[in-house]
């Protein structure tokens, strides 16, 4: 008798049970059945979890995949007032900016855990700089009411990135300003 390896998914308080295998055939043959997946289950919210398991490079992968068909989509889909995901295209557009965003954090840490584990040297601290600034970037892509959330979390990083290019892209930092009321 065969048994086949199940997983386990908390997104919050739901918990949904699939078949390893199905799962990642999921992301490579069927990315629309994922993004269903995803509907049914409220998982876009967890996205942590939904990727839990994969490669950088199967994240990598999806979020190509969702860039392509997000261009596919009409322009208010692709540029939302209000970017709530509600259905399958809108997902596809919350997809293409947060997926580009993790593969985007993975890199930061990657770049961050070599800066810390070595000897701090410019070139670790530069890649680490270039990490922050592609981190900030993907997370201007998200749609509202996502983007200012996740421009704060990704300005954790700003002690890294050049200071006249944060300037530059006219958001405010999680220090607030340094204005005072007249």
């Amino acid at each position: 008798m065969s048994t086949s390896d199940t997983e386990t998914f908390r997104f919050g308080d739901h918990r949904a049970m699939v078949i390893t295998e199905a799962y990642y055939d999921l992301i490579f043959y069927a990315p629309y059945d994922w993004c269903q997946f995803l509907l049914d289950h409220n998982g876009w919210r967890y996205l942590d979890e939904a990727c839990r398991s994969f490669h950088s490079d199967h994240v990598e992968m999806l979020a190509e995949w969702a860039t392509v068909e997000a261009e596919k989509l009409p322009e208010e889909i692709r540029h939302p007032i209000d970017g709530t995901v509600r259905d399958m295209p809108t997902l596809i557009r919350f997809l293409a900016a947060a997926l580009h965003w993790k593969v985007a954090n993975r890199k930061l840490d990657d770049a961050h855990n070599d800066y810390a584990d070595g000897e701090p040297i410019f070139a670790s601290e530069q890649a680490v700089r270039a990490a922050a600034k592609d981190l900030i970037d993907a997370a201007l892509d998200y749609p509202p009411p996502y983007r200012d959330n996740m421009v704060q979390r990704s300005l954790m990083w700003a002690d890294f990135v050049d200071r006249a290019w944060l300037q530059g892209l006219n958001i405010p930092t999680p220090w607030g300003t340094s204005r005072r009321p007249k």
